[in-house]
């Protein structure tokens, strides 16, 4: 069953926040996409995911075969105040996202952004009051 995904209590704030990389080589070669979670639940979030994944955990029969899907697509569950990092290659990105309400896995969703050679983009998921 198709749940609503996001109720008003959730707000997605992405940044395109460009971090210099460190160290005395120059920059990095490949990107990253950094998420953190804001929210009093779990969010599973996985990057570049196929539809054929994300299918598999939209179309899950409990929130268990939709974390195994998840995970067995490369994706993370993060806890409510944690943070992941995914490494990938410049440019076009697309992130799956499905908030975990009362322990359900609500139906993944996509945004889709870009990040440049070198570059962290930066994902929030975070409450809001209003």
């Amino acid at each position: 069953m198709i749940r609503q995904l996001l109720s008003a209590l959730f707000v997605i704030a992405v940044l395109a926040a460009p971090v210099m990389a460190g160290g005395s080589g120059g920059t990095k070669k490949d990107a990253t996409v950094r998420f953190t979670n804001d929210v009093n639940e779990p969010v599973g979030v996985i990057v570049n995911p196929t539809p054929a994944q994300l299918m598999a955990i939209a179309d899950a029969p409990d929130t268990a075969a939709a974390l195994a899907a998840l995970t067995a697509a490369g994706g993370r569950l993060v806890q409510p105040g944690k943070s992941t990092s995914f490494s990938v290659k410049a440019g076009n990105q697309e992130i799956g996202l499905g908030f975990v309400n009362g322990g359900a896995l609500d139906e993944p969703f996509t945004i889709k952004r870009s990040v440049g050679k070198g570059r962290t983009l930066r994902i929030n998921a975070s409450s809001s009051k209003s």
